[in-house]
Order: C-alpha cells, then sequence, then structure tokens
C-alpha cells in the first residue's frame, strides 16, 4: 500500500488543478484501480504576484518545509513503512526536490 501526494504547479491550487467535470480524479478515480491507496494534495501559495500588491513573501525553501512537516505529522500517526510517490506539476517538482535536498541533511530528523 502506498501513499501518493499530488502537488500543483505555479499559479495551480490543490484541488482544482486536478478537477474536472468535478471529478477529482487523484482521490475519485485512483482507490477504485489502486485499492489501499492514499491519495494526499499539498498545497502552497502559488501566486507570482498579487493584484496592487507585492508577490508572495513564501519561497519554495518555506513550501518545502511546510511538505515535510505535514508528511511528518501525517506519518507519525501510522505506520512509517507506507512508500510515497510524489506526482508534481512545474514549481511543484521544485518544491518536492527541495524536500529531498531536507532529508540529506545531517540535522533533518526522521
Amino acid at each position: 500500500v502506498i501513499s501518493i501526494v499530488f502537488i500543483h504547479g505555479l499559479r495551480g491550487h490543490r484541488i482544482n488543478t486536478w478537477t474536472k467535470h468535478s471529478c477529482c480524479w487523484p482521490a475519485d478515480l485512483l482507490p477504485k484501480h489502486l485499492p489501499g491507496v492514499r491519495v494526499m494534495t499539498f498545497g502552497y501559495d502559488a501566486s507570482v504576484a498579487r493584484l496592487f500588491g507585492r508577490p508572495s513573501g513564501n519561497n519554495i525553501n518555506k513550501h518545502a518545509a511546510s511538505l515535510l512537516l505535514d508528511l511528518q505529522q501525517m506519518r507519525s500517526l501510522e505506520s512509517q513503512d507506507r512508500p510515497i510517490v510524489f506526482v508534481a506539476h512545474s514549481l511543484g517538482g521544485i518544491v518536492v526536490k527541495d524536500v529531498s535536498s531536507f532529508c540529506l541533511t545531517p540535522t533533518f530528523i526522521r
């Protein structure tokens, strides 16, 4: 049994990016084909600039740290042996890559 985490790209949304005709295909279709799979989405502020304002103050490193914290909290509630598969689009892929760099640091606590 695996966990699949979907991460949207620039100007995306954690649900809307993966939804068409009111069907969020990761949550609605994958479990039918992969029994026991856990499907999750991760959302972050992906706007380029705000109307009459400054761009988002968050950066990729902060998004990656937030994703890692969410995953750690979720996995502490269950077996940590469940593999995680990331499905990322655009900037979401860079966020995932940054998560992996956190995991390679000596101060990372599993």
